[in-house]
């Protein structure tokens, strides 16, 4: 726990020095993305054959070089690319996405960073998104084919609202999924932030996720504390226990503690996060391990 302490303030001290540096347009970016939404345009157009609606082309092209590294294993590096084709015409909020891994299929959590770490692999495939709003809900239909073998499929229905009072809110999220390794199962996240201090703000965090193939139940309690250096660079600590059901029982399964870091050099074109646990789980009898990761996006 100290150890991270003074991990999140050097981090506070350091990038909050690099967030003075100023910002250059980042040529190259422009042109691909420029191209990029020319490109969905012309799909758009061709599919829908008129123009429906004035909402503009948001493709985006991702992608991401992240060196990974964790306590007895060394370290690795890992590649990936995500294609994402806005279609307004087509369909108000359609998106095709090639990525070759699915983020849904790890852990929906927005928390589970270090499990996601561990995790993570190549399953190249296609989602498509279908979104509407309902009410307080956002609303979105994702079926996924994933290319292995054999064939995968992962459908998700997701639910979204978010509430706000002043300095305060509230995040809920449910999500109902079918997929070929977890089977049916269903997901909740309930988020409360709050600013309460000049830039410093912290959240709760409480999530459960249910798998009927391994007829798995899991949990995860946390908090964390953030610090908003600027619009650019977050930093944030977080305290995370996970639990976790066995046939027989329900118990602790694991306590993780570390900073986060993430800087957006330039708005929606070029970003890095850095990310370090410290995590001590019932697999290594609750013995201290580190895992952590360096990411780096570029943003089409």
């Amino acid at each position: 726990m100290v150890r991270s302490l003074i991990l999140f303030f050097i981090f506070s001290i350091i990038f909050h020095c690099a967030a003075q540096a100023n910002e250059k347009e980042f040529y190259f970016n422009q042109v691909t993305s420029d191209w990029l939404d020319r490109q969905a345009h012309n799909l758009d157009m061709s599919l829908s054959g008129a123009r429906y609606t004035k909402k503009e082309e948001d493709s985006q092209a991702i992608i991401a070089n992240e060196i990974y590294f964790r306590e007895g294993e060394g370290v690795k590096f890992r590649p990936s690319i995500d294609l994402r084709l806005s279609l307004p015409n087509f369909e108000k909020k359609y998106k095709l996405m090639f990525s070759n891994y699915n983020r849904n299929k790890i852990r929906r959590s927005n928390y589970g960073r270090r499990e996601f770490l561990d995790n993570q692999r190549s399953d190249y495939g296609a989602t498509l998104s279908f979104a509407e709003k309902i009410g307080d809900f956002d609303i979105t239909f994702e079926p996924r084919i994933q290319i292995e073998d054999p064939i995968a499929t992962f459908y998700t229905l997701r639910f979204e609202s978010e509430a706000r009072q002043k300095a305060n809110k509230f995040l809920t999220r449910f999500e109902f999924f079918a997929d070929s390794e977890k089977g049916t199962g269903q997901f909740a996240s309930l988020i409360y932030r709050r600013t309460f201090w000049g830039n410093w703000g912290h959240s709760v965090i409480l999530e459960e996720e249910y798998q009927d193939a391994q007829n798995l139940f899991t949990t995860l309690q946390g908090y964390t504390l953030h610090y908003q250096i600027n619009e650019a660079i977050l930093l944030d600590n977080s305290l995370i226990f996970r639990s976790r059901s066995e046939p027989v029982n329900f118990h602790l399964d694991e306590i993780s503690v570390g900073p986060s870091f993430t800087h957006e050099i330039l708005k929606d074109e070029l970003r890095y996060s850095i990310n370090y646990f410290h995590f001590f789980n019932e697999a290594f009898n609750f013995k201290g391990r580190s895992t952590g990761s360096v990411i780096l996006e570029f943003i089409f």
